[in-house]
């Protein structure tokens, strides 16, 4: 039999995610509405102060230049096997500059059937039976003019006993942060925890926190989900390379300001001696002066 030992460290956990989209714009450009300072007036536009010598200038045409569909870029987020749609508008950027909301004239057309049909201008999702996303382009035409948007429909377990962990962090989102349970499992028997903490100045409040908690809120709780839990700690500052760091510093706080910051001070080899770990982490100094 073969068996082995998970090893974990704790330093800092980061999560993000990120998504961007495609936004539409008109066909022939790269603005979806073009400055009506650009259209031609016509040959017969007469040059300003005058001294022209054509007739005065016709109106301009009222000619379909470019769609802009609404909403560009979305992400909607569905319950499995919930029934729901997403109404879309379009709106007409026309030479004489003037716009209309064109939502009834064009047609509209997507690019992956899986996701929905369209009833008019609203787009009636299919429901989904398992967790996914799915993506498509929308597309709404008139006159040979053409306004595209993007779609992305996730659908996941948003109710029940049992939910599934999913969500969405746009780069600066207007509606802040979002909290969500997870809950997970693990087959894990053995596991190594090495406390790594960072013990420069400004970690003054993360380490009391540490010590405080070690044994009742950190130790005992993952034993109890895996007994064969073994712990050790360690402490590193700003280990000096060129320019950066200390070269005479408080050696994790214990070398009296003698010896430099160092990439990493063992105060306890992994053991199943809590005990040994609580003293190991109290020895953590950030060079102000011990808290433990």
């Amino acid at each position: 039999m073969i068996s082995g030992r998970c090893h974990l460290v704790l330093g800092g956990l980061v999560v993000g995610a990120v998504i961007a989209g495609l936004a539409a714009c008109g066909a022939g450009s790269d603005d979806a509405f073009p400055s009506a300072s650009n259209v031609d007036a016509g040959t017969d536009a007469k040059p300003e102060g005058g001294g022209g010598t054509g007739g005065e200038a016709g109106p301009i045409e009222h000619t379909l230049t470019s769609i802009l569909v609404d909403p560009t870029n979305l992400l909607i987020e569905l319950d499995l096997g919930a029934v729901s749609s997403q109404k879309y508008t379009a709106q007409g950027r026309f030479l004489d500059g003037t716009t209309e909301d064109v939502t009834d004239q064009v047609t509209w057309k997507h690019t992956n059937a899986e996701v929905g049909i369209f009833s008019g201008a609203s787009l009636d999702f299919l429901p989904m039976a398992t967790a996914g996303a799915k993506t498509t382009r929308i597309s709404a035409e008139l006159d040979g003019i053409k306004g595209e948007a993007q779609l992305t429909v996730v659908a996941y377990r948003m109710t029940g006993p049992k939910t599934d962990f999913f969500f969405v962090l746009p780069h600066l989102d207007p509606l802040g942060e979002q909290n969500k349970p997870l809950e997970f499992g693990t087959d894990v028997r053995s596991l190594d925890v090495f406390f790594a903490m960072d013990t420069t100045g400004s970690m003054l409040g993360e380490i009391n926190n540490l010590q405080a908690a070690l044994i009742n809120q950190v130790i005992l709780p993952v034993q109890q989900q895996i007994a064969d839990t073994q712990f050790g700690a360690g402490a590193y500052e700003d280990f000096p390379v060129d320019n950066y760091g200390a070269p005479q510093g408080s050696d994790c706080g214990k070398g009296g300001g003698v010896f430099p910051d160092q990439p990493l001070k063992l105060f306890s080899t992994i053991t199943a001696d809590v005990n040994a770990v609580q003293n190991a982490v109290n020895q953590f100094d950030t060079g102000i002066g011990p808290i433990g």
